[in-house]
Formats: C-alpha cells, sequence, structure tokens
C-alpha cells in the first residue's frame, strides 16, 4: 500500500493536460524472516505472528493510522528447507512478506516458528511486546536456535523525591529465549537493592522494585543481561518544585499543573488506591484510583490524592509514549501529614470518660497559605459494627474543633479544646465492652467529605464507676506482707489507659478508703462487698472485669492515703502507724492489722481511683465536666 498527496498543482502544460511529480510513500511496515546462522537443517512448516493490532484508519496527507485494540494471529505456511547458513526464509515476489500496520506491539505480541528436524516437529518462539513498527520500514527477524527476546517498559526512572525510596517499581520486564533453562541477571549499583536481581526465560510483564536511599546520588543506573543482549535503566532523582504537575498535596486534592502533554497512556504501575489520573484541574470526589488512564488524544492529565497518609508515600506511573524509547516511570510522592491528640504524653491513649485536649496537625504539603480545616475523633472504620453502641462511632461532644493550618510551618493547632464524649452506655455486652482503636478525621470547610488522618490511638475498656469512683481490673492477695504484695502494687505499680493519663495513669490508683457509709454508689468499699457477699442485688460478677468470688476472707481499706514519694511509696507514710483495716466478707468483723507478717485469712486489695484525688472532680466525670489535663501540645 502506497500514497502520494499533491496540493495546489493545477496550472496546465503546453499540451493542455496538467501534470506533477508524485512522491510515493509506503504506508505499511513490512516483516521478513531470515535463517539465523545456528539454525540446523530443518523444515520451516510456519510462521505465526500473534497478538497484532489489525485494524485502523489511514489519513491522507498527514500520514496517520489511527488503530484499534483488536488483534490477530497472522500465519505465514511455508515447508520451507532451510540449512542454516542466514539465507532468507521469507522471499520477496513469492507473497511472503507481512505488510502489517505501524505499531508498538503489545505486551502479547510473540512471534512462534513451526520447525522440523526429520523426526518431529519442534516450536520456537519469542515476546516481541514493545517492538515499534514504523511506516515505511522493514523488520527482518532471524529465526535461531535460541530465539532471544529482551524487552522492558522504559529505559528511565525519574523519582520526584528527596527521600528514601522502599520496595518501588522502576520497570516491568519480558524475557524469552528458546534455549531451556536461561536465565537474565539485574544488576544495580552499590547501596541500591533491586528485587529480583535475577529471571528466567518466560518472564512476562515483571514488576522489578527497587529501594534507593536517600543519601546516594542523583544519577544511578542498573544493567540486565540475558543471553547475550544488554539494556540499562537509567534512574535520576528530583526535587519537585512547589505547584508542579508532580508536586502532590497532602489533603485530597488535584495538583496545580498538568503533565506533559506527549503521554497517551499512564499507568498506576505500583496499583496505588490514593492517587487517580484525571483531565480535570478541579478537586471532585468522585474520582477514584484506576491502573490504566487512556491519553490517546493528548489531552491534559492532573493527579489527584484520595486519602491523606500518616507517613510518606509513593506512587509509581507509567508514561506511555508515541515513540515507545522515550517511555519514562515516574515516582511521585505524597508527604505525611499527621494528626496528635489527647494528653500530653500519652501517646494517644485517651478513656472511654469525657475527656478536654488538644487536636494538633503536623506536616504535609498543602495548595493554599492557610488551609482551613474541621477536625474531630471517631472510632475507627475497620472496627465492626458489633462493638459500636448506640452512642456511635464520633466521639465529639458538641461541634468539631476549627484547625487552620500553616503552609509554611506545616502546623495547626484547634482553636479550641476539643471535648470527647463519654462512650460508654453501662451495658455489659460486647457493642460496649473493650478498646477501641480511634483516630483523627478531618474535612475541608467547603466540603462534606471526612477523611482519616492517622496515626491511630487507643480508647481504653470501661470501668465499673461509682459517684465519684472507678474500680480497677486487678486483684492483689496479701499473704505473709500485706505492704509488698497487696498496697505497694496499687500505689506504685498500677495504671490503666496510660501511665501518663491524669486519672488513670500511674501513682492515680489508691488503697479503698476506710467508709462505714451503707451506700453502694457512694461507697467503693461497700460496693465490692455487696458484689463479694451477692447483697441489694449485686453478684460477683457485678463488678466488670474484677470478679468477687469470695475465695478471700478480708477486703483491705485504709482510712487516708497520704503517700509523698509515690516512686518510693513507704507503709509509715499510710493512717494510723503504719497498718491497715480489713472487713470480713463471711461474717467476719472488722479489724485492725499489721502490715507485715500478718497470718490470718487471705485479704484481697483491688484498686480504686477516686476523682477528686488529682483531677478536682467532685464526681464521675459528664461531658460538662470532662478530665482536665495537660494537652499534647502543651
Amino acid at each position: 500500500m502506497m500514497s502520494a498527496v499533491v496540493i495546489g498543482k493545477d496550472n496546465p502544460t503546453v499540451d493542455g493536460f496538467a501534470t506533477t511529480g508524485l512522491t510515493f510513500n509506503h504506508a505499511l511496515s513490512a516483516v521478513k524472516f531470515v535463517a539465523g546462522d545456528d539454525l540446523p537443517n530443518c523444515v520451516v512448516k510456519s510462521i505465526k505472528l500473534d497478538g497484532v493490532r489489525y485494524k485502523g484508519t489511514y489519513t491522507l496527507g498527514t500520514d496517520a493510522w489511527t488503530l484499534t485494540d483488536d488483534t490477530q494471529a497472522f500465519t505465514l505456511r511455508l515447508n520451507k528447507v532451510v540449512a542454516g547458513n542466514g539465507g532468507a526464509i521469507t522471499e520477496d515476489g513469492k507473497g511472503e512478506t507481512l505488510f502489517m500496520m505501524p505499531q508498538t506491539l503489545s505486551d502479547d505480541a510473540k512471534i512462534e516458528v513451526v520447525l522440523n528436524d526429520g523426526t518431529a516437529d519442534f516450536t520456537v518462539g519469542a515476546s516481541i511486546g514493545g517492538t515499534k513498527w514504523e511506516m515505511g520500514k522493514t523488520y527482518t527477524y532471524h529465526i535461531s536456535n535460541n530465539f532471544v527476546s529482551l524487552v522492558t517498559t522504559n529505559d528511565k526512572f525519574v523519582a520526584f523525591t528527596d527521600e528514601t525510596l522502599t520496595d518501588q517499581v522502576a520497570f516491568f520486564l519480558s524475557a524469552s529465549a528458546t534455549t531451556a533453562g536461561t536465565t537474565g541477571e539485574i544488576l544495580a549499583p552499590a547501596g541500591v537493592t533491586v528485587t529480583p536481581t535475577t529471571f528466567a526465560s518466560g518472564a512476562s510483564n515483571l514488576s522489578v522494585k527497587v529501594t534507593w536511599p536517600k543519601d546516594m546520588g542523583n544519577y544511578v543506573s542498573m544493567e540486565i543481561s540475558f543471553a547475550g543482549k544488554k539494556k540499562q535503566i537509567l534512574m535520576s532523582r528530583q526535587t519537585p518544585t512547589e505547584g508542579d504537575a508532580y508536586w502532590l498535596y497532602s489533603l485530597p486534592e488535584t495538583t496545580s499543573q498538568h503533565l506533559e502533554n506527549d503521554i497517551i497512556g499512564l499507568q498506576n504501575a505500583s496499583e496505588s488506591d490514593w492517587i487517580a489520573m484525571t483531565s480535570s484541574p478541579t478537586y471532585t470526589k468522585d474520582n477514584y484510583s484506576q491502573v490504566i488512564y487512556d491519553n490517546s488524544s493528548k489531552g491534559d492529565i492532573y493527579l489527584q490524592t484520595l486519602s491523606i497518609p500518616s507517613a510518606n508515600r509513593f506512587a509509581s506511573l507509567l508514561a506511555t509514549k508515541e515513540d515507545f524509547d522515550q517511555n519514562v516511570m515516574y515516582c511521585v510522592e505524597q508527604k505525611a501529614f499527621t494528626a496528635d491528640f489527647g494528653f500530653k504524653d500519652c501517646e494517644r491513649n485517651i478513656s472511654r470518660e469525657s475527656e478536654k485536649w488538644n487536636i494538633v496537625l503536623n506536616g504535609g504539603h498543602f495548595k493554599e497559605d492557610v488551609t482551613n480545616l474541621k477536625a474531630r475523633v471517631v472510632i475507627s472504620s475497620d472496627v465492626p459494627d458489633t462493638q459500636i453502641t448506640d452512642l456511635g462511632r464520633d466521639l465529639t461532644c458538641g461541634d468539631p474543633v476549627a484547625i487552620s493550618v500553616d503552609k509554611a510551618t506545616s502546623t495547626g493547632v484547634s482553636a479550641t479544646p476539643y471535648v470527647k464524649k463519654r462512650w460508654d452506655n453501662l451495658q455489659n455486652n460486647t457493642a460496649n465492652n473493650g478498646t477501641r482503636k480511634v483516630n483523627v478525621q478531618v474535612k475541608n470547610d467547603n466540603l462534606d467529605e471526612w477523611y482519616d488522618c492517622g496515626p491511630d490511638g487507643l480508647m481504653s475498656d470501661r470501668f465499673t464507676w461509682g459517684n465519684n469512683f472507678a474500680i480497677g481490673y486487678n486483684q492483689y492477695h496479701g499473704r505473709g506482707n500485706n505492704w509488698d504484695n497487696g498496697a505497694l502494687p496499687i500505689v506504685r505499680d498500677y495504671y490503666e489507659v496510660h501511665q501518663k493519663h491524669p486519672m488513670f495513669g500511674l501513682h492515680r490508683w489508691s488503697i479503698i478508703r476506710d467508709n462505714a457509709d451503707a451506700n453502694i454508689m457512694g461507697n467503693a468499699l461497700y460496693m465490692i462487698f455487696c458484689s463479694a457477699r451477692q447483697w441489694n442485688g449485686w453478684n460477683n460478677r457485678s463488678i466488670y472485669r474484677n470478679s468477687m468470688s469470695g475465695e478471700w476472707s478480708y477486703i483491705a481499706c485504709n482510712q487516708a492515703n497520704c503517700i509523698t514519694d509515690p516512686e518510693n511509696p513507704n507503709y509509715n507514710d499510710v493512717y494510723n502507724g503504719g497498718r491497715f483495716i480489713t472487713i470480713g466478707v463471711n461474717g467476719r468483723n472488722w479489724r485492725w492489722s499489721s502490715w507485715q507478717n500478718y497470718p490470718g485469712p487471705l485479704t484481697v486489695w483491688i484498686p480504686v481511683v477516686y476523682t477528686d484525688s488529682h483531677c478536682g472532680l467532685n464526681a464521675r466525670p459528664t461531658d460538662d465536666t470532662p478530665i482536665p489535663g495537660t494537652s499534647v501540645n502543651e
């Protein structure tokens, strides 16, 4: 198939006819086959080209082909004797040259040759994916006893980051050879790790990943060798410029600039679910992550982030060009944007009770000089619904807090303290019992969508409460030395939620107070006593996570707790000359007992926290009177 176009040539010659010279161009690509030098004497029975596109439209004047994605196999049936001397297998003038539409062959394209050595048929073949057939050119394939093909999707890898890359997709590799057991090797420079380092014939679209420390040079290369063939992958590192096409924002947002317009396809090679490709510069919540983005029209491509990272993360994007040799694997980075919350040094461990503290946001890249957000704390989405009570997942009392993040400092603090509501509906069931993973969520002021912002925290289990006290989970039994075995573990070592928590932390728990009030909700001693004796509708499992089994004879209590050095408490600090009081469970009377060498029946010591001891509250915290304390940023 040949074409020639002449425009604007219409002046007649002296004979009355218009004439002009025409230059004809071949519009197709020619494919031929010759015998390789190592091909033994044999009969070439057939040659098949498979996975080749065959439908399209040719535009005169522009010499441009537009092909569909339809592929087909083309087979030459030859039965030709060859002597392995490099002679032609397909001969001109005999209809044996294949004329094909110009194209860059897909990864599935291959050649298969059926030979017969006089005893049996056998097949040799190789992948030709990635090969570019250009218009008007002839491509000659040598049929060899060891037919070798080595193809990579790209020869260039560009990382837009100044951070260490770990296991990022650098390229895809396909290799084949007819000699059984042929293997290849990928060599990386010292300090750079490549996975895998070897591959076997038959590898198809093998994902090759690289770990590249940030303190190495900005330009390195890898070498691939396979059955005598070699390829190089050139790797470069570039620091992205704020606002350019590869500068990703830490909030869900669209890049400010589009990618270069010679990209005809973009593949999410790392299959990262947090990034989308879009033609619009305007953010939309309806965008989603794609594996392949077709850009055959060469329109604008913008990158949009879909969620918020709690650690720096990367995506490998394979940019396909019309000239296959210009393909590039781009590695882009989304900087971490994190949230901290809770009381100072509590590492995002919070209680079930109402608490008041700040939410702090740190890090990240932002589009605006000041980004106005709302923030709240929720029970994480991966906690099953069976563990959610009628109080819901949102832990906010009142309204979410406002936070303005300064682009220059990449920080923001809640304008007012956040109040976390009490999350305990007093039910003893799966929905209410146990700890819960929690996290911050943020949203733009002008958008409805909330997005998770890590890292996670932990909300503690619930307690059994009286009016102004909570019962701990542990029991200590004071045989022999009640100070060492009973009291000391409570006043020195016991804590819940977190060691630094202002109400439930270390040195916040007490020996039960000596109180003669026969009021279950007003007297921790009486609550435990009734549970142990099964009085007033209570039983030995009424106190959550602390079974009052009655296997002991006395409950220890004291009139006051005046520990002056919580790190090194001494029993002489405790009221009444270093003695404690026990109350009998099974009809036994009150008695004073010495701390040491107590020979009597088994005594139980149970930790209790009193709200007035450290937080200045006269009753259990409420949403109106939350637990106060020093915030995480103070």
